[in-house]
């Protein structure tokens, strides 16, 4: 990885410019929380990830919103801040998005027509910043074409799932498995039965990490 730094502060290669050896051993960061960092680094760093941003600039979707969600909270917040700061993230990036859409309109609506066309959204689906969302009894499994989402998207199109129903299977838990360590929201209306769903999933789960078979799950197209 040292092949990326600059040299004018990677001391790695400071020290073989010197003809010295650099002692990797020493780190301000205890051994314990440099083995949990590391997975987490190797897998950033992983082609996969990288080709996901391919053509995107440095900056995807979720560390966009991410980054404008941490200039309004400290990270000490209360719940019920960040809760708010989530749904303000959204409405601020949605109306950005349409600002956008409109100022292109004129050069772009051949375009726009097209992409509306294909689109249509199956009766399970909701859309969202250019992508389909879905709750399925997958048990956490990626369905073809479709990854696991966050709990922050989910925040942002909770309600719309009001009148869809299930992807292909029924979940046997109600709490949403996404890909945040914990689950905070639960389907609440025709939990674990066949919809459609007379509401959307809300904030009921506390810290929970259910992972059944048919785990209720939240996923987003590729």
């Amino acid at each position: 990885m040292h092949e990326w730094c600059d040299p004018k502060w990677c001391q790695y290669l400071q020290a073989a410019a010197n003809g010295q050896t650099f002692d990797h051993s020493k780190s301000s960061i205890p051994r314990s929380c440099l083995d949990m960092i590391k997975p987490a680094f190797d897998e950033l760093c992983s082609r996969d990830s990288l080709e996901r941003v391919v053509g995107g600039g440095s900056q995807n979707v979720n560390e966009a919103f991410h980054s404008l969600l941490l200039t309004m909270h400290h990270s000490s917040s209360s719940t019920v801040m960040v809760i708010y700061g989530v749904q303000l993230v959204c409405v601020i990036l949605s109306l950005g998005l349409i600002l956008l859409t409109i100022s292109n309109m004129p050069l772009k609506i051949v375009e726009l027509t097209s992409i509306n066309n294909e689109q249509r959204l199956e009766e399970y689906e909701v859309s969202w910043n250019n992508h389909c969302y879905c709750l399925d009894g997958s048990g956490g499994n990626r369905t073809s074409g479709y990854s696991q989402a966050t709990n922050a998207v989910l925040t942002c199109i909770a309600t719309q799932f009001a009148g869809k129903t299930y992807r292909s299977t029924i979940s046997n838990n109600c709490c949403v498995w996404t890909t945040d360590t914990y689950e905070c929201y639960q389907l609440t209306s025709n939990c674990n039965s066949a919809g459609p769903f007379t509401s959307g999933p809300i904030l009921a789960c506390t810290y929970d990490q259910q992972h059944y078979s048919q785990q209720l799950t939240f996923c987003g197209s590729n």
